[in-house]
């Protein structure tokens, strides 16, 4: 079943068409990027969200119009919260007490529990980025939503928090089994492969592509070019494995390539002079969302 479903939406704010008859299925429990330029990214959350409705066509969740469900998806927009100079441990339990949480206390105790919130007794005032963006993410959890949306989540945070951020929100998702879908302008900014990518061209879904396809470290291939292609590719199949090797004709141009994937440039380089090879041309290819797009 689908958790998400846009199905020939429209949506116009502000005399400015934002989504052009956009049309996606969203499978539970996947992991889902919307990328791309202009108002497209906001659009397609706020909808899923259910704080805006389409002009055309229909947004669902679980099937129904995503504006009726009760069990809302959890939005993730900001790093604000209700009580700066608070603990955080006083924002969440005051968002389950406002929540109206049959047990408020233990609900947000168990939602910093799964977010790995351990400083819940800092104040707010006092937390770094990625600290604040944890305890977003505990509020997020409170009221156990089935579909967790999150807008930039690596906004402002360095390299290394970035991806400690998303390792926390993966493995969350995974526990409670959560749709989630996160909303960016810079899908490597994510520093993770989601399941699949839906791209944007302003209003137009461009399209979607699975998380699968795209190049991870040491996926990345190298394009070389030889005066005796026949001879050398014979040569490093001695020396690398074979399903790394493969011989392939660069329909523009006419030429034919050695492609050796998985192989550090310094590497390749060095084993090629070895080799005695003359290299004409090595080119580094990496899939891209981009370069798969545009195939």
């Amino acid at each position: 079943m689908n958790a998400i479903q846009l199905a020939g939406v429209t949506k116009v704010d502000s005399g400015e068409t934002v989504l052009n008859s956009v049309s996606l299925s969203i499978p539970m429990g996947a992991f889902w990027v919307i990328t791309g330029s202009g108002r497209s990214v906001s659009a397609v959350l706020s909808l899923v969200s259910g704080t805006a409705r389409p002009d055309l066509g229909a947004a669902l969740l679980f099937g129904r119009p995503a504006h009726r469900v009760c069990n809302k998806p959890a939005f993730m927009r900001s790093d604000s919260f209700a009580f700066e100079h608070a603990t955080l441990r006083a924002n969440v339990q005051a968002y389950a007490l406002r929540r109206r949480m049959p047990h408020p206390v233990s609900a947000s105790a168990e939602a910093m529990d799964v977010a790995g919130v351990d400083f819940r007794d800092k104040r707010v005032s006092e937390c770094g980025i990625l600290e604040r963006r944890l305890g977003r993410l505990a509020l997020a959890l409170v009221d156990k939503p089935r579909i967790l949306l999150i807008d930039e989540p690596c906004r402002g945070l360095v390299s290394a928090d970035a991806g400690e951020f998303m390792s926390v929100v993966r493995d969350v998702s995974r526990e409670m089994g959560l749709t989630l879908v996160c909303g960016t302008k810079s899908p490597d900014s994510l520093r993770c492969r989601a399941d699949s990518y839906a791209a944007f061209d302003g209003p137009s879904l461009r399209g979607i592509v699975k998380g699968s396809q795209l190049s991870e470290a040491g996926d990345e291939s190298h394009m070389v070019r030889t005066t005796n292609l026949a001879k050398d590719f014979a040569a490093l199949s001695e020396r690398l494995p074979a399903s790394t090797l493969s011989i392939e004709l660069d329909a523009d141009e006419g030429l034919h390539f050695i492609r050796v994937t998985g192989c550090g440039e310094t590497e390749l380089g060095r084993l090629l002079h070895e080799l005695g090879a003359v290299v004409i041309e090595l080119r580094h290819q990496r899939r891209t969302l981009v370069s798969l797009l545009d195939q």
